[in-house]
């Protein structure tokens, strides 16, 4: 089992539909900046990918909505990080979205691939990349 990282959310006034609730977008949009959180906690940051010449690109993402999340709500996402160790191009990730004390509202899961920039194809990260990965999976 990957270690989990959990995170509050603000819901600002533009997350709001004509419903009044956050919507399905947003719902997105958190996941992505949850994403980008836990590779920056592990050291892999724009800066980084940049000088190895790697990015990260998505290939699925999908939703199960479940309740809504509204203004006043206190969201947060735990997330999980995985590597398909058959294929070191891919990784998962799978966010799960509560609000108040554990309320389940939705799930986003996720499946990436790291790309070479410079080649427009898909690529294993380099070794600096795949060490901090590594150490991220096991803690």
């Amino acid at each position: 089992m990957h270690p989990t990282h959990q995170h509050p959310l603000d819901i600002r006034w533009s997350d709001l539909d004509p419903n009044v609730h956050v919507r399905h977008s947003v719902y997105y949009d958190w996941g992505a900046q949850m994403r980008m959180k836990m590779l920056f906690d592990a050291g892999i940051t724009m800066k980084l990918m940049k000088r190895h010449s790697v990015g990260v690109i998505l290939m699925e993402e999908n939703c199960r909505f479940r309740r809504e999340v509204k203004w006043g709500d206190q969201p947060y996402m735990v997330s999980q990080w995985t590597t398909i160790p058959e294929n070191p191009q891919l990784f998962e990730f799978e966010h799960q979205l509560f609000k108040g004390e554990g309320v389940f509202c939705a799930e986003i899961k996720v499946r990436g691939a790291w790309m070479n920039t410079e080649q427009r194809k898909l690529s294993a990260p380099p070794l600096a990349i795949q060490n901090l990965i590594d150490s991220a999976l096991s803690e």
